[in-house]
């Protein structure tokens, strides 16, 4: 399992660095762009996140050992990134539409006790590539022209096909790889330096039951639902 781990961070640190310096890219190309006062847009965005999971988890106790102690499963939260690009096009008057993929690092836990008093831990969904598409009412834009001056809060509805990369699954619990999720935003757009950008609150609430079947494997047998959800705070920039 160590080996397992290890192997695991490296493609973590891998991956990231790739995905940083290929936003880092796109947005030293489009800064060029971001001097005019108003312009009509279909814009590339990219997105960085800071995540927080929450999972839930139903489950039955069971025995941790021959001598009949009992065991328990639980969940432990974590924080994680996500690193994304998409495109904004302007469907109507004040409506920016938002579809993009994003990289998310999200390794929340289930732990279970065992017979040598400590608790066991397998991560959940560690890496997934998510599908986000997201439709926000916004007064800051005006029928595809979006003004400089931009203060109104905006509030966004979306929904999320999600897929756990499974290459960075531990071996227990069996977990499914398909999540749905529906996302709800709260964001404000800013004037930066260089760019223009959106700051966003986001809660994103699985749907599926991501435990799978095993009845040969204790830690998925005795797991009966398990629900991936999280928040985030992001930064949005175009």
């Amino acid at each position: 399992m160590n080996s397992v781990w290890s192997k695991t961070r490296f493609w973590h640190f891998g991956f990231w660095m790739v995905l940083c310096a290929t936003s880092q890219l796109g947005y030293a190309q489009d800064t060029d762009t971001t001097s005019a006062k108003s312009h009509t847009s279909k814009d590339v965005v990219f997105s960085f996140g800071l995540l927080y999971t929450n999972l839930s988890l139903t489950s039955e106790p069971y025995f941790a050992d021959s001598a009949g102690k009992i065991g328990y499963s639980n969940i432990e939260n974590s924080g994680g990134l996500s690193l994304g690009v998409g495109y904004n096009l302007y469907p109507g008057k004040f409506l920016l539409f938002r579809p993009a993929i994003e990289a998310v690092v999200l390794p929340g836990r289930i732990t279970y006790d065992t017979d040598i008093n400590y608790r066991k831990k397998s991560d959940v969904w560690p890496v997934a590539l998510e599908l986000p598409l997201t439709l926000i009412y916004s007064r800051n834009i005006h029928g595809g022209v979006v003004a400089d001056k931009r203060t109104w809060p905006e509030i966004g509805l979306g929904v999320r096909p999600a897929f756990a990369l499974e290459y960075f699954f531990d071996m227990r619990p069996t977990v499914k790889t398909f999540n749905i999720n529906a996302d709800v935003v709260l964001g404000v757009p800013v004037q930066l330096r260089k760019a223009k950008a959106r700051i966003e609150l986001l809660y994103s609430y699985g749907f599926n039951n991501l435990i799978g079947v095993d009845e040969n494997d204790l830690q998925t047998y005795t797991v009966k639902e398990l629900g991936r959800s999280y928040f985030g705070l992001r930064v949005v920039l175009n």
